[in-house]
């Protein structure tokens, strides 16, 4: 809709170059419908933009905001023929949730030199044709809702009803109705403040079910003497900003109401014109329910952080009682079999041999049950130190070998950095990787296991494992490193294990600053990569230490 904008200085400065829309606009209608949609959403700027059916620049008849000797003269260059096609040709409301991420529409001037984010056009209707465009600014990136779109129409609505009393009158059309209007749509509660006394010059329907109070009795007094605030110093400052050229939004206010209640409100702020005179527009948004939502849920993470506590603690218990008594029956197994074997017989070698290995199976489960509680409670401590990759990685696979010889398998291992080093927790990586080269081993069942450390094209370190194994089902990928999780669950599945291995892998590598990512083709194989993150300041943990 809006092209880059290139408008010359001097179209800046110079009100002559400005637009001529058909019909002589009512500054006080357009200042006041700009000031009343800032406040009404809570927005850093607004503008009016005018213009006849067949222009090419919109003119800024008015807005809130914006640089001194903008407003009036600043003209908006559009990327269309004309204005009548701009509106014929765009999708109203226009709503951009980030204009920097945008690409359908360029950036003006305008908003990039005053680092507007989003914004939120409708526009004023006309009869035969719009008078032009309501838009409303955020500093921040900020998603406008259809909600906040129908307020916004609303007030264009109005300023465009006043443009055609002004010229079918031939003069300025009052103001206060028009402002009344609005105020009665709005679903917030809204107040006219004067800047000279301080007193309110009227309030909505709003106000009134918010606070219990009869609109009779707060006009003409001002907030401190109704007692507006639960701690009148915070209006007082709010009141100081506007005075100061600020356009307030997001603020927190206690309010309190006739019968005494505390109401906790949301408020917004900006300067208003009320009867040709200083003024602001303050608009109050209940925030009980959010407020509400905002406790229970915080009651409800803490009571979630308790249960995880309270599980990991569980674990750990039940994980040293078992560990225990398992460690005196391998002692006493080892002990048996050394006895055996000072004395010739080896009638019971596989026998203890099968008790040792399912041991040091329940050991493996149990440790890792173990991790995983810490891990859960956010107690689990990393030592992170710079580590040697090659000899790591061929220690490991060394010790993993025999296993792979024993189900037939080659095991190949290629550095293709010998000197490259991270800074890693000793125990996450060493655990991560045998949890991932003894998974590769647990299954395939003909073929090899390949290692390799390398280097992306991007520079990046890996360590991947590829093997030709059984695979992975696609479906089944996005649960891969859930913990307990097995693809094959039922108690005839073909391989054991308790579903911890590549869950705890995931964890180790992520609480160490790294990333794991799982290739895998059903009956063709699957591969697991590591991955190292770059070297960069104030990264202390699985950063690269050397090339």
């Amino acid at each position: 809709m809006i092209s880059a904008d290139n408008v010359p200085e001097s179209a800046l400065r110079n009100p002559d170059c400005a637009t001529t829309a058909r019909a002589e606009h009512p500054a006080p209608a357009t200042a006041r419908a700009a000031g009343l949609a800032a406040a009404m959403l809570a927005a850093d700027f607004s503008a009016v933009f005018v213009g006849h059916a067949g222009a090419r620049r919109l003119r800024m008849a008015a807005g809130v905001g914006w640089r001194a000797g903008l407003v009036g003269n600043y003209e908006l260059k559009l990327s269309f023929e004309s204005f009548d096609q701009c509106v014929r040709r765009m999708s109203w409301p226009i709503i951009i949730d980030d204009l920097l991420a945008q690409t359908w529409i360029s950036r003006p001037r305008l908003l990039l030199d005053h680092h507007v984010r989003s914004a939120l056009s409708v526009l004023i209707p006309g009869a035969p044709h719009p008078y032009g465009l309501l838009a409303v600014y955020s500093a921040q990136r900020r998603r406008f809702d259809q909600a906040e779109s129908n307020q916004l129409q609303a007030v264009a609505d109005l300023l465009g009803a006043a443009i055609d009393q002004a010229a079918a009158d031939g003069a300025p059309p009052q103001k206060r109705p028009i402002v009344c209007a609005v105020m009665e749509a709005s679903l917030d509660a809204i107040v006219l403040v004067s800047l000279e006394d301080l007193r309110v010059a009227e309030v909505n329907h709003a106000f009134e079910q918010l606070l219990g109070a009869d609109r009779a009795t707060v006009i003409g007094r001002t907030p401190a003497a109704i007692g507006l605030a639960e701690e009148p110093a915070t209006l007082e400052a709010l009141i100081g900003e506007v005075r100061a050229g600020a356009c307030v939004r997001g603020r927190p206010l206690q309010l309190r109401a006739v019968d005494g209640r505390t109401i906790a409100a949301i408020a917004a702020a900006s300067a208003a014109e009320i009867d040709g005179r200083p003024g602001l527009a303050l608009v109050l948004r209940d925030n009980r329910d959010q407020s509400r939502a905002a406790e229970a849920l915080a009651q409800a993470r803490q009571a979630a952080h308790e249960v995880a506590r309270m599980k990991a603690a569980f674990l750990a218990n039940t994980s040293h009682e078992i560990r225990t008594p398992l460690n005196v029956i391998l002692g006493y197994s080892e002990l048996i079999g050394e006895h055996l074997a000072e004395v010739g017989d080896d009638s019971q070698a596989a026998y203890l041999e099968a008790i040792q290995r399912a041991g040091r199976r329940l050991i493996g489960t149990i440790d890792g049950i173990l991790d995983y509680s810490r891990i859960e409670a956010g107690v689990l401590e990393l030592r992170p130190e710079e580590l040697a990759l090659g000899p790591l990685i061929r220690r490991i696979a060394a010790a993993l070998r025999p296993l792979a010889i024993a189900a037939g398998l080659g095991l190949e291992c290629a550095i293709d950095e010998p000197a490259a080093a991270v800074r890693f927790d000793r125990h996450s990586l060493e655990n991560a990787f045998t949890a991932v080269l003894h998974n590769a081993i647990k299954f395939t069942e003909r073929g090899q296991i390949a290692v390799r450390l390398a280097r992306t094209p991007a520079g990046i370190l890996t360590l991947s494992v590829s093997d030709t194994g059984v695979g992975i089902e696609e479906s089944y990928l996005a649960r891969l490193f859930e913990p307990f999780s097995q693809e094959q669950s039922s108690p005839a599945r073909r391989y054991e294990g308790a579903g911890l291995g590549l869950a705890l892998a995931h964890r180790y590598v992520r609480l160490n600053g790294g990333t794991l990512e799982v290739a895998s083709i059903k009956g063709v194989g699957t591969t697991v990569t590591f991955g190292f993150a770059a070297d960069a300041p104030g990264a202390p943990l699985g950063n690269l230490c050397t090339s």
